[in-house]
């Protein structure tokens, strides 16, 4: 009897899967209304706007946040409810990071680990609050979770199937914003632990340096095909500092000093904001988990 309770039921595992997405879904769709207009969601609309209406004074990459625009662009935002439309757009993409959440749970520990994490994700108060609004950050983490999810996979035999795949979303990742070359490090760090001899970790390394430069590749492709709608650089990059996305100073003004400033600063906002998004605990539990959890590694080239 305790053999068969244990049994695996994909059907019953997919409609817990689903439920779990869905309640998601419900959450970051219900009464879209009910929150009050934030200036980066008034900001993210206008610019859409201009790009819909192909108006010359789009922003040059959107600050740093090119795909937003392009993308909310396709929800209708010049008519009708572009606010509800926009956000519900978004909302529902969301549900990338939910299913790669439970993804990931199972790939880390067994079934019932994958459905607590989606459910967690589903939950997590600072998700729900920033998935319901007009966001570009949210819509790079999505990318980003799938992109995780992924990583694995170029351990394998047939690894090119997924290559592709990888590369697109890493490219959507820096396209929704450009703080996304910090995926990189994963992927740094997978050629690193996804290996069990000198020849595994060259073989790794070729594969990534493979799936970064379609990823370039696919990025400049996709600003070069809407190039004559990109609109006129306004030189908020070089003037401004907006958060991490601005134009080093080293290649805009050619200043070493400049440049050492800027890191220093982005030190001082990056540090404080790890216990923030992130929690001393949570990061601290999973790398326990990561040092005694079962080594898998080496079941991923089979």
């Amino acid at each position: 009897m305790p053999s068969t309770l244990r049994r695996k039921n994909p059907v019953t595992d997919l409609f817990a899967s689903l439920a779990i997405i869905g309640l998601a879904l419900w959450l970051r769709l219900a009464n879209l209304y009910g929150m009050p207009v934030f200036i980066d969601e008034s900001n993210h609309l206008a610019w859409a706007q201009a790009f819909a209406q192909q108006r010359p004074d789009y922003p040059f990459l959107m600050d740093g946040k090119f795909l937003l625009g392009v993308l909310l662009a396709q929800f209708q935002v010049v008519h009708g409810s572009p606010l509800w439309q926009a956000r519900a757009g978004l909302g529902i993409i969301s549900t990338l990071s939910c299913a790669a959440s439970i993804a990931l749970g199972r790939r880390l520990g067994s079934r019932q680990a994958g459905l607590l994490a989606g459910l967690l994700y589903a939950l997590l108060p600072f998700a729900v609050f920033h998935e319901r609004q007009v966001l570009a950050d949210p819509l790079m983490a999505h990318f980003g979770a799938v992109w995780l999810v992924f990583i694995p996979k170029l351990a394998r035999k047939k690894w090119a199937r997924y290559a592709l795949l990888l590369a697109t979303v890493l490219a959507g990742a820096i396209l929704a914003k450009l703080t996304a070359v910090v995926y990189i490090v994963p992927l740094i760090a997978a050629a690193w632990l996804l290996r069990s001899s000198p020849h595994d970790r060259h073989r790794m390394v070729v594969r990534c340096a493979l799936v970064l430069g379609l990823a370039g590749l696919l990025v400049l492709v996709v600003l070069a095909s809407l190039s004559h709608q990109l609109g006129y650089n306004d030189n908020s990059l070089t003037s401004q500092q907006v958060g991490f996305v601005g134009c080093p100073a080293l290649l805009c003004h050619g200043s070493w000093s400049e440049q050492m400033a800027d890191l220093r600063l982005a030190a001082g906002i990056a540090i404080p904001a790890i216990p923030i998004y992130f929690g001393w605990p949570q990061l601290g539990l999973a790398c326990l988990a990561w040092r005694v959890g079962p080594r898998r590694f080496g079941r991923e080239t089979a």
